[in-house]
């Protein structure tokens, strides 16, 4: 009831903020590549206007309205939500003249209606869908399946007039599809041929470290947008998702008359947050890969497809269940473990899902029933011990899991520096500890 409440409140401040300020609505929704797409997009935006986002992953309907009253997220503190209150009066009452000219929202579903409610809360002028992918996640939320949660997202698209923008996933056909439910100006970006801000040339940079051995230092591409092409070289991020990311605001910057050229510049300050394709120097001259933020199925293959084309002595791969998949939860654990099994050195599964990976790795050609090679554990607290003991200079391990698995334990363990935990992993905050 109280929660409600709160809902009830928020929507009146964020309804009479916008009304009195109008400020230029960016969001942004899709099963996997929200946060990084909103982080580019507001790198972008934040040099040119006056720009504020939601923070972290707060995508629902108060993390969206504390990003227009400029609020902080509360939780229990009754002076913190009061405190939120009064800075939504105080904007109605008097006039903020620095007020942001741009917000860019991350909008979630994580259930039918959710979309549809945040989109009448704050109508966007530029709409993004960032990836769906087959088996998307809290898909066991929507009772008819991936259909209805594709729809769900669509509703993003379908209050954009001509005059407005929607920036679509060109490589994702449900995304792609998506450009029949809008009457708005369509941009599209990928890395396949016919994409408006298409990705091309992208590869690994590397690095050779003090043993000799050889390591991954960020990575390379060119961005082709109507017969201009732009480098960008981003030394702080791994995978494709970030070449996607940059991809989005560059998309968002032309909408908006932005010269793609000043984009590319601003474009290599972009570094992805704690969790997502870190790297971070490990025990024994080893290097994590730390990709603990969260997982869905197109974002743990992904994360193994970039996981395959890095350098390294040997790879290790530690992996957490993928949560909310319901039914498909079987079948796309196997998968990962069919898919790390053909390029891992060792592999370490965690949770009762990935025990559908693990039995599929050990049934797989040179893992067969290999115990000393492929490991399974209920909780990642209980990983540390055996995963340490067989980290090697040169090793590089990859560490991926939903938030519920806290995945960022076992990162804090075999990190060569864990007083730096609270600086470079997620999930640091104390009610997490």
């Amino acid at each position: 009831m109280k929660r409600e409440l709160i809902k009830k409140v928020f929507s009146f401040l964020t309804g009479s903020i916008i009304k009195k300020y109008q400020p230029k609505i960016i969001a942004i929704t899709g099963s996997v590549g929200k946060t990084s797409a909103k982080e580019a997009v507001y790198l972008i935006f934040s040099r040119y206007f006056p720009t504020r986002k939601t923070e972290k992953n707060l995508n629902t309907e108060i993390g969206l309205s504390l990003a227009f009253i400029g609020g902080v997220e509360a939780k229990s503190s009754l002076f913190l939500w009061l405190k939120n209150f009064v800075l939504g009066f105080w904007l109605i009452l008097f006039k903020d003249g620095h007020y942001p000219h741009f917000i860019v929202c991350e909008m979630g579903a994580d259930k039918p209606g959710d979309i549809k409610k945040l989109v009448s809360l704050a109508k966007p002028r530029l709409a993004v869908v960032t990836a769906i992918g087959r088996v998307p996640v809290h898909v066991e939320n929507y009772p008819q399946g991936t259909d209805q949660l594709i729809n769900e997202k669509s509703e993003i698209l379908k209050g954009l007039t001509k005059k407005d923008f929607a920036v679509l996933n060109f490589d994702d056909e449900r995304v792609w599809q998506m450009k029949e439910k809008t009457k708005a100006k369509v941009i599209s970006f990928g890395f396949n041929q016919g994409a408006d801000m298409r990705i091309t040339d992208y590869q690994v940079k590397t690095k050779i470290i003090d043993n000799g051995f050889e390591l991954p230092d960020g990575i390379f591409f060119r961005v082709e947008h109507r017969g201009s092409v732009v480098p960008v070289w981003l030394k702080q991020s791994l995978g494709r998702p970030s070449a996607y990311a940059i991809a989005v605001s560059f998309a968002c910057g032309i909408a908006f008359d932005l010269n793609l050229v000043e984009l590319a510049n601003v474009a290599t300050d972009f570094h992805q947050e704690n969790g997502r394709m870190h790297l971070i120097e490990g025990i024994a001259e080893s290097v994590i890969l730390d990709d603990t933020y969260n997982a869905a199925p197109l974002a743990m293959q992904s994360a193994l497809e970039t996981f395959a084309d890095l350098p390294a002595k040997r790879k290790i791969a530690v992996l957490g269940d993928m949560l909310e998949l319901g039914r498909y939860a079987p079948e796309t654990h196997e998968t990962i473990g069919e898919n790390a099994s053909g390029f891992c050195d060792l592999m370490f599964f965690v949770g009762q899902k990935m025990k559908f990976a693990y039995a599929k790795a050990l049934s797989r050609g040179r893992f067969k029933d290999n115990l000393d090679k492929v490991f399974w554990f209920e909780k990642s607290v209980e990983v540390s011990t055996k995963l340490k003991n067989l980290i090697e200079p040169g090793d590089l391990v990859l560490i991926k899991g939903s938030q519920g698995m806290r995945m960022e334990l076992v990162v804090e363990d075999v990190m060569a520096h864990p007083e730096k935990a609270k600086e470079l992993l997620v999930r640091q905050e104390t009610p997490w500890k």
